[in-house]
């Protein structure tokens, strides 16, 4: 059986929840003009139930906070994502563009002539 000061566990274990979703609500109010922001949600679900063995089963312990999860919009976060690996791609053919320029300018005797690197001791 439940000690007499179970009642105000499941309590507690609310109100901890409570304050979390409303720390997470304030939040998403303060920053609801930032740019990039995300908002954000809490999962909640019934904590794991005591088993008693009489004849009603089990007593419920309270709830739990189980995740913070950001609501976003799939179809953007696609459209990001394609964008900035189409960015990256385009970035490196310009800077390979880049440099076949710089190596075709120079011809083979000027490299070997301006690198004294050899592989042999």
């Amino acid at each position: 059986m439940a000690s007499t000061f179970f009642g105000l566990t499941i309590a507690y274990s609310g109100l901890q929840a409570a304050n979390t979703s409303l720390t997470i609500t304030g939040h998403n109010v303060s920053n609801i003009n930032t740019k990039g922001y995300t908002r954000q949600q809490a999962g909640t679900q019934a904590a794991d139930a005591l088993r008693t063995h009489t004849t009603y089963g089990a007593i419920g312990s309270g709830v739990v906070v189980t995740e913070i999860s950001q609501i976003r919009d799939s179809y953007y976060d696609v459209k990001y994502r394609n964008n900035m690996a189409n960015y990256g791609q385009y970035s490196v053919k310009v800077i390979w563009d880049r440099l076949k320029i710089i190596l075709i300018s120079l011809n083979s005797t000027d490299i070997k002539r301006n690198t004294k690197i050899s592989f042999l001791p």
